[in-house]
């Protein structure tokens, strides 16, 4: 009896959290899919972000983010954020992959291409979220996020994953 009982406590906790999910898309979806598809410029809608996206390795992010694992570069100016994007974007070019913020579950991701890496510093600003984007072409994931500081020092970058840690090494030594 027990079993049942917490069965359906944790059917209905599951109910909930679609709904608070669905209501959370509905209300601020529309927005930050309008800054993704605007920075980036291409057309997005709702419907193109999927909460079922599933990531090779699921990015780390402990509490200080200068200890996450990868290469980090972490609360820096916008104009060492921009130079290291842009470095980014000269190793790779622009590249395939999926876009969606860290915590944001209730968006999901969207399938993008021909992403330049700059763009993602406009989107976290904008939104005021962490930006992430999965690579199709290797399991690496590009962290960019954004908080306003007195100081101008609210950026942080990070790259994870064995082959865009090896590819980007030299962007984020010039740090």
């Amino acid at each position: 009896m027990t079993d049942e009982i917490d069965e359906k406590k944790r059917r209905r906790a599951q109910a909930l959290l679609r709904q608070e999910q669905q209501r959370q898309r509905n209300a601020y979806g529309p927005e930050l899919v309008h800054i993704i598809g605007e920075s980036l410029g291409a057309p997005l809608e709702l419907k193109d972000f999927s909460q079922n996206f599933q990531v090779a390795e699921e990015l780390i992010w402990p509490a200080d983010i200068r200890l996450a694992p990868g290469l980090v570069h972490a609360y820096m100016s916008r104009e060492d954020a921009a130079s290291l994007l842009n470095c980014i974007q000269n190793v790779l070019g622009p590249l395939d992959g999926y876009i969606g913020f860290h915590e944001k579950a209730y968006l999901g991701y969207a399938n993008v291409s021909g992403v330049r890496f700059p763009a993602l510093l406009g989107i976290a600003e904008k939104a005021e979220a962490p930006v992430l984007f999965y690579l199709h072409d290797s399991a690496g994931v590009i962290l960019t996020d954004y908080y306003r500081s007195p100081v101008n020092l609210g950026y942080s970058v990070v790259a994870q994953g064995t082959d865009i840690v090896r590819r980007l090494r030299y962007c984020f030594a010039k740090k």
